[in-house]
């Protein structure tokens, strides 16, 4: 789930300079351009965005090879077990409406304007003395109030709505002495002990889980380990992931 803070703000700017200077002088080249940006950029969203509860820096070679507590492979058969899941689903659903709702407007606002942007730049055309460089500052314009869109109305959304809670249900991972090692698409993703000083450690017995919870301003990311040995894995991550402080609660 992205989090909006300073890093993700940047990489947008950096994409909108991307799009104006591929619109505005590699015309002939734009979609091979645009095409390989989305492909870094959304590899560098996704390192970015996982669910990095830990301190330090640990490879996932690393912690395959430190001592193995608990492998769980197939958490999503304790997930469906879960009868009340659909109430936590309900969270999320909010925080892909903060998601949604912005990115709708954002489609609304690029379909209407599109046509105007060659316009904008053929009348800068004579003040710059560069039909480029006015062909730039007209897609560096629309581009840019895309992005005041897209951010204004999240953080407006956001601030009605509280906080977002997002939550990675990972249907496999390993604990180990170094963190948790969990899988994703773009392989496994390794969350180190100690956790950092805003997280917190929930158990739940009943419904066979125990989540890690980040806060991060007003975003909340939950980590959700099923196992079918819940207190056994709190105690661990207590242990290890806490360093004795009183970060959980049952």
């Amino acid at each position: 789930m992205v989090q909006y803070g300073w890093k993700q703000a940047m990489l947008s700017q950096v994409s909108i300079i991307v799009f104006s200077l591929a619109a505005a002088f590699f015309r002939h080249y734009y979609g091979y351009i645009i095409a390989l940006f989305f492909i870094v950029y959304f590899v560098a969203m996704a390192k970015l965005n996982k669910s990095r509860a830990g301190k330090g820096k640990v490879s996932p070679e690393e912690m395959q090879s430190s001592k193995k507590f608990i492998e769980e492979k197939n958490a999503r058969d304790i997930m469906m077990e879960d009868k009340e899941i659909s109430k936590d689903m309900a969270e999320q659903m909010n925080a892909m409406k903060v998601m949604m709702i912005p990115s709708l407007i954002v489609m609304v606002y690029f379909f209407l304007l599109w046509k105007y942007v060659p316009a904008i730049g053929d009348s800068l055309t004579p003040y710059v003395n560069s039909h480029s460089i006015a062909y730039f500052i007209a897609f560096l314009v629309y581009f840019e109030g895309s992005f005041a869109i897209t951010w204004g109305s999240r953080w407006y959304m956001m601030g009605k709505t509280g906080h977002m809670v997002s939550y990675n249900m990972p249907t496999s991972y390993t604990v180990t002495e170094k963190g948790i090692l969990v899988g994703g698409l773009l392989g496994p993703q390794p969350i180190p002990f100690p956790f950092e000083d805003n997280v917190e450690i929930n158990l739940n017995e009943k419904r066979k889980f125990v989540e890690v919870v980040q806060y991060k301003d007003k975003n909340i990311i939950k980590i959700r380990l099923y196992t079918k040995q819940p207190k056994r894995l709190y105690d661990i991550l207590s242990r290890y992931g806490m360093k004795g402080k009183d970060g959980g609660s049952k």
